[in-house]
């Protein structure tokens, strides 16, 4: 990751970047509570680490879908952050992608400013929960997906690439309802506010707050 800037009060501060460490080093005039801008870029490889482009075929054509794999300390290749489990935070996502007609990007949770998202191409989704960073997750590509609601209601969505015929996701949507539902009564939980879509890119621990598999 390359940071190009770093700003407090529209204002540039000193900066080293420690590369052995994978630590950022900031000055600042005084010790508290402060904003931070920072100016960043990165790489997307095919490490499965970070940012990372999952290939599949159609038709003989090879396509690609872009997700995420943050677990365990990966989201720091994709965005500067205090990048530990213990260190918990609210993301505010949104993202970029060339976008052809019909795809799509799902997040941990649901998307919000649609009509700005048709004019500019920016996805943004609501403020997550204080979490971990290695829970927040995405995933952008041409996408299919089937969707229903448990009985109190939070809606559940099981997606996957058009190298799979929509009807293989009914199998998976029915046991992520009932699962949902086993956990909504046992626990006394109230999952309406989270986007529970589930994905085959991403990892099993990203239950509940993010895309991932059930």
């Amino acid at each position: 990751m390359e940071i190009a800037s770093v700003e407090v009060a529209g204002q540039n501060r000193p900066f080293t970047v420690d590369n052995e460490n994978e630590a950022l080093h900031i000055e600042l005039e005084e010790a508290g509570s402060v904003e931070l801008v920072l100016a960043f870029s990165g790489k997307i490889t095919d490490n499965m680490t970070g940012i990372y482009p999952s290939y599949y075929t159609v038709d003989g054509v090879k396509k690609e879908v872009l997700s995420t794999q943050f677990e365990s300390h990966f989201a720091r290749e994709a965005f500067p952050c205090v990048d530990e489990p213990e260190a918990k935070a609210t993301f505010d996502l949104a993202l970029r992608f060339d976008q052809a007609e019909g795809e799509l990007a799902l997040s941990n949770m649901p998307e919000i400013d649609v009509e700005n998202r048709k004019e500019t191409g920016i996805w943004k989704f609501e403020t997550t929960p204080r979490m971990s960073s290695y829970l927040l997750a995405f995933v952008a590509g041409d996408l299919q997906g089937v969707t229903a609601k448990t009985k109190n209601g939070t809606l559940v969505g099981v997606y996957s690439t058009k190298a799979h015929p929509l009807s293989n996701l009914d199998f998976s949507l029915d046991i992520a309802v009932r699962s949902i539902e086993f956990y909504e009564d046992y626990y006394g939980l109230n999952t309406q506010f989270l986007n529970l879509s589930t994905s085959p890119f991403l990892t099993s621990q990203q239950v509940l707050w993010k895309t991932g598999v059930w």
